[in-house]
């Protein structure tokens, strides 16, 4: 979790293939262990699916602290990480130009509501940001689109706790509320990161050891 927290919305499959993140080193039982919380939604994985990469999955830690977050920051949070996945995606696997500095791109968008530049690859890219209302892709022509952001106080929070997520690994700006952990682990109303725990469950079962099944009970009961 503290490697996670260091590298938040880093692809699972570059984590598969690499057996690290952020430079520390996983083992097998980790790998699974983590592969396991993606599934259970402990650790949100939102996904985007593209032509040249597939379907993708973007882990984050338990946020924040591990406590719920109340009611009306649920959403707000579930589009930040819609849109650090976004810019991971570009980061770690574009089809062409690979964004070098995630943080500033993230700065500049929160300042200006609108990327600079105009991509190709911009309408897989950034199609959960237009499906969660974060954003709206704008036809510049030669199939380019510039991503905008619906200027709205949700998005510009979002917009925030993503560039907090990536900067320093934390959500600023959320709430905890411990009253509403057990609603949030009960009813999990649409959010884009759970649908994508779900399809990661479809796909295969991953068994975990007693004592790794008591570390995720501990990290959902903190």
């Amino acid at each position: 979790m503290r490697a996670l927290h260091d590298m938040q919305g880093v692809p699972l499959s570059m984590i598969q293939k690499q057996k690290e993140v952020a430079g520390v080193k996983l083992s097998d039982d980790e790998l699974n262990l983590l592969l396991r919380l993606a599934q259970d939604g402990a650790v949100k994985p939102p996904s985007i699916t593209t032509s040249h990469s597939g379907e993708q999955f973007f882990l984050f830690t338990p946020t924040p602290a591990g406590a719920a977050l109340a009611p009306t920051k649920r959403d707000i949070f579930e589009k930040a990480m819609a849109i650090v996945a976004a810019i991971r995606q570009g980061q770690f696997l574009p089809s062409k130009y690979a964004i070098r500095s995630p943080g500033a791109v993230l700065y500049r968008l929160k300042e200006n509501m609108r990327l600079a530049k105009a991509t190709t690859e911009a309408t897989q890219q950034y199609q959960k940001l237009v499906h969660l209302r974060v954003a709206r892709l704008v036809n510049v022509g030669g199939n380019f689109h510039q991503l905008e952001i619906i200027d709205t106080q949700e998005n510009r929070e979002a917009l925030s706790i993503a560039y907090g997520l990536v900067d320093a690994g934390v959500a600023a700006g959320t709430e905890v509320d411990k009253d509403a952990r057990k609603a949030l682990q009960q009813e999990h109303s649409f959010v884009e990161s759970l649908v994508a725990s779900g399809e990661l469950q479809r796909r295969h079962t991953v068994n975990i050891t007693p004592d790794q099944q008591l570390e995720m009970d501990n990290l959902w009961l903190k």
